[in-house]
């Protein structure tokens, strides 16, 4: 949580100077680059968004071969990461909801992040 206030933070500040050079006007300047910020943070959590980063990565939706083969170990992920964090509300849950699909990366290294789609 840190590290992404510090992140929006950080960009923008560097947006907000890219943009007080143009306008030469402050209070222009913080409301544009606020403006940009903001869209930017709708973007990033919106399906748009979620889109993006599987484009970027080059996702795919896994074949049934391959999620009878990554499924269950997954699944058990999933379990196991359900059983250890509880949701908001205090209630723990350990079904893994049959909207996400699996996302297969056309790369061939192993990604750092989990893009995910829930529909």
């Amino acid at each position: 949580m840190i590290m992404l206030v510090m992140t929006v933070i950080i960009n923008w500040f560097v947006i907000f100077a890219l943009t007080i050079i143009f306008t030469r006007n402050m209070p222009e300047a913080i409301m544009i680059s606020g403006a940009i910020i903001a869209v930017f943070i709708a973007l990033s959590v919106s399906p748009a968004g979620e889109y993006l980063v599987r484009l970027q990565f080059g996702c795919r939706e896994a074949t049934r071969d391959e999620a009878d083969i990554f499924g269950p170990a997954l699944n058990q992920v999933w379990e196991r990461a359900s059983d250890a964090q509880p949701t908001r509300h205090g209630f723990y849950h350990s079904q893994k909801s049959p909207r996400y699909t699996w996302q297969i990366a056309n790369t061939p290294t192993p990604t750092p992040s989990a893009p995910a789609r829930s529909s």
